[in-house]
């Protein structure tokens, strides 16, 4: 849900006596410049027009209210009344190169928890402003991250997470993180926040190891599409390339047949944890170990587990049980049953 700021402008009368010993030079208002192109100019056409891309549309002007309008020499011109969005947007955009216009302040205003603020000059305006939009990237961003369908394979950039190949993030909507890497799941907090202009992430793995050392870190974030994004600290680069086409079906991991008819396939079955169903931070672990196993009993005592990395299943569907246990006292937690299936695939 977005932060909306209303701003509530109160409309300024101009009422011009019509007297030869006082021209319009000498009216006396408050003037702070809005020029054109400048960086408050492009954010405020951006608030006034929703049909662009990169529209800011966590702030609606609260209309009517006036802009004075001034030339290249910043002499005034006109007063305008500004009824909606549309007349500001036109207005905007039929400036000529070099004026400039400029508000009444101070600008009271409202954020959409009730709290009132006061702008009273053009640096509170832009930093109100900035703020939203930051405000606005964080939000898109943890939207992208937390689609539920997908979750976020690694590829390093540097030499320094080369062994995290192909481990994956998956970002939950409440902010909590599951890091599966090798035969672990690690339980930890996602945040992302602004530091100046630059788009920043922490994250913070429930982990005193290994692990934990190496991403527990303040990371810049970059991201061009919705589906990958570059993540860089002091040790190292990597890109994160999100995966939406999920091997589960509910608690059914399912693979292509080897052979047309065949009923069998080759189960990694590191991916059939992400079709586990297992919450945050499991038992107050602070990292999980899974084996698996053909039956619930061996699962029970832990023993006979599979040990194939590729594991080619004797029944078709077949019920396959994990073991979860904690990652540093291996003290036994839960079993979980699931499903595996070889399915005809197109070639």
């Amino acid at each position: 849900m977005r932060n909306n700021l209303y701003f509530l402008l109160v409309s300024v009368f101009i009422v011009l006596i019509s007297c030869e010993n006082e021209p319009i030079g000498e009216i006396e208002y408050t003037t702070e410049y809005i020029e054109v192109d400048s960086e408050l100019y492009n954010l405020i056409y951006r608030v006034s027009n929703n049909t662009l891309d990169d529209e800011i549309s966590c702030i609606d002007f609260n209309y009517p209210f006036a802009l004075f309008v001034f030339d290249e020499n910043q002499e005034f011109i006109e007063a305008v009344g500004i009824s909606n969005d549309v007349e500001f947007q036109i207005l905007l955009s039929n400036l000529l190169d070099g004026e400039s216009v400029s508000l009444s302040f101070p600008i009271t205003g409202t954020t959409s928890d009730g709290t009132l603020i006061e702008i009273n000059n053009n640096e509170d305006l832009l930093e109100a402003i900035n703020n939203c939009v930051r405000q606005e990237a964080i939000l898109e961003c943890n939207g992208i991250l937390t689609t539920q369908a997908c979750t976020w394979n690694i590829l390093s950039i540097s030499n320094s997470y080369q062994e995290y190949n192909g481990s994956t993030f998956k970002i939950n909507l409440d902010g909590s993180l599951n890091f599966y890497f090798e035969n672990a799941v690690y339980f930890g907090t996602w945040i992302t926040y602004f530091v100046d202009d630059d788009l920043r992430l922490n994250i913070n793995l429930n982990d005193m190891h290994m692990i934990g050392n190496d991403w527990n870190l303040e990371w810049d974030v970059t991201y061009d599409s919705n589906d990958l994004m570059r993540l860089e600290n002091s040790l190292g680069v990597v890109e994160i390339h999100a995966n939406c086409e999920s091997v589960c079906d509910g608690t059914v991991y399912k693979e292509c047949e080897l052979q047309n008819d065949s009923g069998v396939a080759e189960f990694n079955l590191n991916k059939a944890i992400s079709c586990l169903g297992i919450q945050y931070h499991l038992n107050d672990s602070e990292a999980i170990s899974i084996t698996f196993y053909e039956s619930e009993t061996d699962a029970i005592l832990g023993e006979n587990a599979i040990t194939e990395e590729l594991y080619s299943n004797v029944l078709n569907p077949q019920q396959l049980f994990a073991r979860i246990v904690d990652r540093y006292s291996e003290s036994f937690i839960d079993v979980f049953p699931f499903s595996i299936e070889a399915i005809p695939c197109e070639e």
